[in-house]
């Protein structure tokens, strides 16, 4: 009857560590055990709760990647077949300019089912030649 949330600071995926913290209204709060905002949404008072995945999850997680690509006519249109590829859902795309003419910065969220599922899509993205650099983004504040 306990509500659980998955705090959208860090986004915690299966195969992620993760911690839990009980927040009044809410129910138990779960993070990972390095997301950055659990240090200051909680203080010493605060019960920290082991917690672990269970084995059979069979819901689907949003995940951000960010890419930095070369800046070439259809390399969106490359990098979202990949995704879709994976059998990974996109939820959203934004690009924006780079530091320079040559480059720009694409940024997914997309959906999976854990961090295998995560690591695949990164592996396939990596194979685009136009992708300099892939990393995952845990905190959106």
């Amino acid at each position: 009857g306990m509500s659980l949330l998955f705090s959208d600071c860090c986004n915690p995926i299966p195969g992620d560590p993760i911690i839990g913290h009980m927040k009044e209204g809410t129910g138990l709060m779960i993070h990972t055990h390095d997301c950055k905002i659990l240090s200051k949404e909680v203080d010493q008072t605060t019960e920290l709760l082991d917690v672990a995945w269970s084995e059979n999850t069979d819901k689907l997680f949003t995940v951000t990647i960010s890419l930095v690509v070369t800046d070439h006519k259809g390399v969106l249109a490359r990098v979202a077949t990949k995704i879709a590829n994976t059998n990974s859902n996109i939820k959203n795309a934004s690009a924006k300019p780079g530091d320079s003419e040559a480059y720009g910065t694409i940024i997914f969220t997309i959906e999976v089912q854990d961090r295998l599922h995560l690591a695949k899509v990164m592996r396939e993205l990596r194979r685009v030649p136009d992708v300099i650099r892939i990393s995952r983004q845990k905190h959106h504040f």
